[in-house]
């Protein structure tokens, strides 16, 4: 069993509605946690950091002798922040599943699905179209 602990976080956003949603898997000690935060004003790149500093308070509350490892697909999120004991680490979204070949690929993708599809949801509910 490891005591890795590892964040993946991803961001969906609506422009015609406001809304935006924050999809997090947390991954310690082979025990998978899944978060969901609903957001209205803040754009995509504003959502992305704001998940990025969710697992960082995350790993700070609960875990904090534990250094954590935070992934995201947002290479400009991870620019000008630093925060101790935590490494922000750009991963590659959007790939076929040809190539999703690590374990963090799969998580990655699992959050970036999540993230889009309640968002989906939420904007249909706004629309009264369910």
């Amino acid at each position: 069993m490891t005591s890795e602990l590892k964040y993946f976080t991803a961001a969906s956003y609506s422009p015609q509605t406001g809304l935006g949603v924050i999809a997090i898997k947390k991954v310690f000690n082979n025990v998978e946690t899944d978060y969901i935060h609903v957001y209205k004003g803040l754009k995509n790149s504003e959502l992305e950091k704001v998940g990025i500093k969710l697992c960082v308070y995350n790993r700070n509350t609960e875990h904090a002798d534990t250094y954590a490892n935070v992934f995201t697909d947002c290479e400009s999120s991870i620019h000008n922040l630093n925060f101790p004991n935590v490494s922000l680490n750009w991963i590659k979204g959007h790939m076929p599943k040809k190539d999703r070949i690590s374990e963090n690929d799969k998580y990655f993708r699992e959050v970036d699905i999540k993230a889009r599809k309640e968002l989906r949801k939420l904007v249909a509910i706004q629309n009264n179209e369910f």
